[in-house]
């Protein structure tokens, strides 16, 4: 089973976490952090160099916070969440940490 929400890659492991990071573009990530949980910020966060979480950070106070159910908010969500599917496709399911594989 594939993820359906952008917030279960909080169980993913640290690595997984960086091999989306170098799938999605860092502008957009920014931009679905602005609206997202602290928890998500800081997986994200773990997970890239502290220049390229400055640089986050600066384009997050620049863009403003922005709302969840936002239309352009829910759409790069759901784009990422396809990006996140196709890098790992034998992915079932992450429960506590413990990802099962098919």
């Amino acid at each position: 089973m594939a993820i359906n929400k952008l917030e279960e890659i909080l169980s993913f492991h640290d690595g997984d976490i960086k091999k989306i990071m170098q799938n999605i573009d860092p502008v957009l990530m920014a931009k679905v952090l602005t609206a997202s949980s602290e928890e998500l910020q800081d997986k994200i966060f773990k997970n890239i160099s502290e220049n390229a979480v400055q640089q986050m950070k600066d384009d997050m106070k620049y863009m403003g916070v922005s709302q969840p159910d936002d239309e352009y908010i829910v759409e790069l969500k759901d784009d990422m969440v396809m990006i996140i599917n196709r890098l790992f496709p034998d992915h079932l399911k992450c429960d506590a940490g413990h990802d099962e594989w098919a």
